[in-house]
């Protein structure tokens, strides 16, 4: 049995250092009590032109042709894992890591018989 590639492993590898710092202060972070958050847009209808100005072809100043305006922004928490967050900041795949972590244990298990 040929030894498998590894191209996701071996970029987690050369980041590595990198990921733990990040993932130290972000738990850090937890600890201060300091968490991460996201804004969300909630939308209603125009209070100026009460969503008229989309079927009409008046531009309202207040929604600018849209029939919405933001009726408040809320912050919520991201319920995303700190694993989840660097998977995505370092653009890994983790069904691939997972995949060839599991080829290297069938590698590693042929070898071994």
């Amino acid at each position: 049995m040929e030894k498998p590639q590894t191209p996701t492993l071996d970029k987690m590898s050369k980041v590595s250092d990198q990921s733990q710092n990040i993932g130290a202060f972000l738990d850090w972070l937890n600890q201060q009590g300091i968490f991460l958050c996201k804004n969300k847009e909630i939308f209603d209808l125009c209070r100026k032109c009460d969503g008229l100005c989309q079927k009409e072809d008046v531009i309202c100043s207040l929604c600018k042709g849209t029939g919405l305006y933001i009726y408040r922004t809320d912050i919520l928490p991201i319920k995303k894992s700190f694993n989840n967050l660097l998977h995505e900041y370092f653009e890994i795949d983790p069904k691939e890591e997972e995949k060839e972590r599991r080829e290297i244990i069938r590698y590693i298990q042929e070898i071994k018989k």
